[in-house]
């Protein structure tokens, strides 16, 4: 005879099976409510860590733009001075020939010289720097 025979033809023993089915369920029960509070909590802390990393995220972005507009920035003040130091030069070699063979103009002409001798060397040295 299973336990739940017995118990129906014994009032003893049947009160004792619903007794102990109780406590069974109580604990199941109790388990259950602490597990439902503990998944809360993660729950909980897995949104606050979302949010935090939401605007961690909104942040890092925001940097990200600020970062390409000084990039962008840059890149156009580079090409700016490279296409002024083309003309520089472009018109300092235009020019040196006729300060070189002026006569009247002595000072120029060094000055000329020394300027293209310069810009040689400071081209030289931009192009050992890429």
């Amino acid at each position: 005879m299973s336990i739940y025979e017995t118990s129906i033809t014994n009032p003893r023993k049947q009160l004792e099976f619903y007794k102990d089915l109780s406590e069974q369920l109580q604990q199941e029960n109790k388990i259950l409510k602490e597990n439902a509070e503990n998944n809360d909590k993660v729950v909980d802390k897995v949104n606050w860590e979302n949010q935090l990393l939401k605007k961690e995220n909104k942040q890092l972005k925001a940097q990200i733009e600020e970062y390409q507009k000084a990039l962008d920035k840059t890149m156009y003040e580079k090409i700016d001075i490279e296409s002024n130091w083309n003309k520089l030069k472009e018109w300092v070699y235009k020019h040196y020939d006729y300060y070189i063979n002026n006569e009247d103009y002595i000072g120029g002409r060094l000055c000329f010289i020394d300027m293209k001798d310069k810009m040689q060397e400071l081209e030289q040295g931009s192009d050992r720097d890429e």
